[in-house]
């Protein structure tokens, strides 16, 4: 039986208060010759120092990753494989886990692999046709080693690392000691992590994780077996986003459109745009399509500048068809906006600046609604050359 949709994401947010490398169980004379770790250590000097030492061994830290988390009545179990080059700043994990409801008896299985390179996420479930991309989260001063094995916390939300002196199976250890607050459209989320580590690579042998997800308790564990491997023990392109089916930001886009019905015309400005007067270059970062007929279809475009596709959008366009089934927004008549009416090949478009600028586009028949998210852009020349420069998006282009 397969849990619903809303179900299953607030299960495994269940797992986001833990780090995907949080506690190590390894055999400590494959990290031998590295020194004792100062008291006086600081959680920026112990990203840098586990990123320098494990790329001094030459080798690929290797860990099997086994967590249970359970909270709000939902229980998470996984299975993790991770590979870290900390030479190369490179990354790989493949997860196998099952999330079951307590209360109705329900249970759905999950699998997905990530790469980690050239500072960005490759992520892919086993049931998505295509693979999606983000920045790589890094903290402390840190990189893609020391931010996948230590954890770093995505930068719009609240989290807070110390680190201290403790104990853990009978050993000195230092404890970096991790307090977060998350939330989303479905769950609200509390929780503090300890994750434990050894004294000598300074890298984890175990974590807990307590806190609350919708004001109902949530606990975690994990448990980890690591050790060192050599770079030719892996295929060569193992790190290599293509190795989880990445083809490249024009697949991407591809499949990202397929939802849109026949009948329906997308209108963009490419994959990149060499920009014109007003408007510098951008590139196409996500399009994000919603469901159903031509009458009941929309779709919103996001474009960055040029060379930062992770950066916050400079626009996004919000498109429908003439012939929508619900009433299109207009454009709005308060008499403080300075309106002007443009004239196109297969159309018109109504541009509005004052406190915000904006614009309104009917060609063919498509509507579109451009939105500009930096003043940089509220300019008439900007939306103008914006403006006449949309054409129809084909999937082979």
């Amino acid at each position: 039986m397969n849990l619903s949709t809303a179900r299953v994401r607030a299960a495994l947010a269940l797992t986001l208060g833990t780090t995907i490398l949080s506690g190590t169980a390894y055999p400590v004379s494959t990290m031998a010759h590295a020194q004792d770790a100062q008291q006086t250590l600081t959680v920026r000097q112990l990203y840098l120092q586990v990123e320098e030492r494990l790329a001094q061994t030459g080798k690929i830290y290797k860990t099997l990753i086994r967590r249970t988390v359970q909270g709000g009545g939902i229980r998470c179990t996984d299975i993790t494989q991770v590979w870290v080059d900390a030479r190369r700043e490179l990354a790989r994990a493949q997860t196998k886990g099952r999330v079951t409801d307590d209360q109705q008896g329900q249970t759905t299985d999950y699998a997905y692999s990530t790469v980690y390179a050239n500072g960005t996420t490759y992520s892919r479930t086993d049931h998505q046709e295509y693979v999606e991309t983000s920045p790589v989260w890094i903290c402390h001063g840190a990189h893609t080693a020391a931010s996948v094995i230590l954890g770093c916390h995505n930068p719009v939300q609240r989290w807070t690392d110390s680190l201290q002196s403790g104990q853990y199976a009978g050993q000195q250890v230092l404890v970096l000691l991790r307090k977060g607050m998350e939330s989303d459209e479905d769950t609200d989320r509390t929780y503090t992590t300890r994750i434990y580590l050894d004294r000598r690579m300074l890298l984890p042998l175990a974590d807990t994780t307590t806190g609350t997800i919708n004001r109902k308790a949530m606990h975690g564990i994990t448990s980890y077996v690591s050790s060192l491997v050599a770079t030719s023990s892996l295929p060569a392109s193992f790190f290599q986003p293509s190795s989880i089916g990445y083809r490249g930001r024009a697949n991407q886009i591809r499949q990202e459109m397929k939802p849109v019905p026949s009948g329906f015309s997308v209108l963009w400005l490419g994959l990149n745009f060499a920009g014109g007067r007003g408007l510098p270059a951008v590139s196409i970062q996500r399009a994000v399509a919603g469901n159903g007929g031509v009458r009941n279809f929309s779709i919103e475009l996001y474009y960055a500048p040029a060379g930062h596709l992770f950066a916050k959008p400079l626009f996004y366009m919000e498109e429908w068809s003439s012939s929508a089934a619900r009433r299109h927004p207009l454009p709005p008549t308060e008499p403080w906006r300075v309106r002007q009416t443009v004239k196109l090949a297969n159309g018109h478009a109504v541009i509005l600046s004052g406190r915000n600028t904006m614009a309104y586009a009917y060609i063919g028949s498509t509507i579109v609604l451009v939105q500009p998210q930096v003043s940089a852009l509220s300019s008439m020349a900007a939306l103008k050359t914006l403006i006449g420069a949309l054409r129809p998006y084909r999937p082979s282009t």
